[in-house]
């Protein structure tokens, strides 16, 4: 293996936070756009999630089974590591509880940022795909 891979040596990921949107208001008070900031029990201004590693992919797909929705979740649910700034006990299950009880609108805002996070977009793998070379073995 190339040492430069610093294999076996666990790296910082960069945590990636997405605020809560805020409810604005016309110029007369009614509400213009509402918002989710402020809402939820659980979570009421931002989340922190990360990129997960392979192994945790894997670990996130045999805990869901085949099932694609379980999958999706365990994926969220492994990527979230913050709410409101403050870092998520994965011991004591906090991840787990935080995203079965949050209101669904904040749950599937969740499940956006990752599937975000988690895909190259159809630009780029256009591109990638498109980039393909072949050459003699």
């Amino acid at each position: 293996m190339d040492a430069a891979l610093n294999i076996g040596r666990k790296r910082e990921r960069a945590i990636y936070e997405y605020e809560l949107p805020e409810t604005t208001y016309n110029e007369d008070g009614s509400v213009k756009e509402l918002g989710l900031a402020g809402q939820d029990e659980y979570i009421k201004k931002s989340i922190g999630m990360v990129k997960l590693e392979m192994s945790e992919e894997v670990a996130a797909a045999e805990r869901a089974a085949g099932n694609q929705a379980r999958l999706a979740y365990a994926w969220a649910r492994f990527s979230l590591v913050e709410v409101d700034g403050r870092k998520l006990n994965k011991a004591e299950a906090e991840d787990e509880t935080v995203l079965e009880r949050t209101d669904p609108a904040i749950r599937e805002l969740i499940l956006t940022a990752y599937a975000d996070m988690a895909t190259a977009g159809d630009g780029v793998a256009k591109k990638f795909l498109g980039s393909r070379k072949i050459k003699a073995g």
